[in-house]
């Protein structure tokens, strides 16, 4: 039981990244014009989808969602990186959601969210149980 309790903050966090990931993952592929997500359609895309500085930009969400992911997995599985690999998502992917803040707005606001999350979880160790060998020894 009790290691149950210790382990969902880390597993919900976890989740809540890789969302976060799959979302930049779609604003590459609409940059890229690779696909139309839902209402996410080229017409709508800011910077014009297929464009040279829509592919720069693109490459940004690209990186954002490959950061996020790396971030979610380390969390999941209790690696004390997860922290570092998440304030850098959090700063690459922000020039990407910034291009159209209008738009993006609710992203960026989970960026703000996210990178006060990681600075506070970076100075204040406890704030994801880790539960590993060490650990789990002892019970």
């Amino acid at each position: 039981m009790t290691e149950h309790r210790s382990l969902w903050p880390r597993r919900a966090g976890a989740a809540i990244l890789a969302m976060h990931a799959v979302i930049h993952l779609v604003g590459f592929l609409l940059l890229w014009k690779l696909a139309e997500v839902g209402e996410f359609t080229y017409d709508t895309a800011t910077p014009t989808a297929g464009s040279a500085s829509g592919r720069v930009i693109g490459l940004f969400w690209l990186l954002g969602a490959v950061l996020f992911a790396v971030t979610a997995g380390a969390l999941a599985i209790g690696s004390g990186g997860w922290r570092q690999f998440g304030l850098v998502a959090c700063i690459v992917s922000t020039p990407a959601l910034v291009v159209d803040a209008g738009d993006t707005f609710a992203g960026l606001a989970v960026n703000l969210f996210l990178a006060a999350l990681l600075f506070r979880a970076r100075r204040n160790d406890d704030s994801f149980p880790a539960v590993g060998p060490k650990e789990m020894e002892l019970r």
